[in-house]
């Protein structure tokens, strides 16, 4: 079972890390768990390295290519990582946003079959 307080110990070891002091949690889910810092960023810890590896690849290329928008919806930008505690720093965004890349594919094809997506997205939206 994931449980939460496990990734606690790995953000503090990144707030002392880097000079920061946590704020408040601001939520948890099968990915990971997010806290708010005191310096204004958000902090990512991923359960798996799979997760963390999808969400920083997806936040270098958002950064590498200056979105902080996708259809309308606010995107973080990436302050920094690490690798050995599945962390990833981002910017606090204003709602409505977009987050969670954990579970995206970076230059790879989906494992599931092309007509999937057909069905589950409008066609309007792709």
């Amino acid at each position: 079972m994931l449980d939460p307080r496990r990734l606690e110990p790995k953000l503090n070891a990144y707030s002392e890390l880097h000079g920061l002091s946590l704020a408040a949690k601001l939520g948890s889910g099968t990915d990971g768990l997010v806290w708010q810092t005191k310096s204004d960023t958000a902090i990512k810890a991923a359960y798996y390295e799979r997760q963390y590896r999808t969400e920083l690849a997806c936040y270098r290329r958002l950064k590498a290519r200056n979105v902080d928008r996708i259809c309308g919806l606010a995107v973080p930008r990436l302050v920094g990582w690490d690798d050995n505690l599945f962390i990833v720093e981002m910017t606090i965004v204003a709602k409505p946003w977009l987050l969670d890349f954990g579970k995206a594919y970076v230059d790879q094809q989906p494992d599931y079959p092309e007509d999937a997506l057909l069905e589950a997205v409008p066609s309007s939206a792709i």
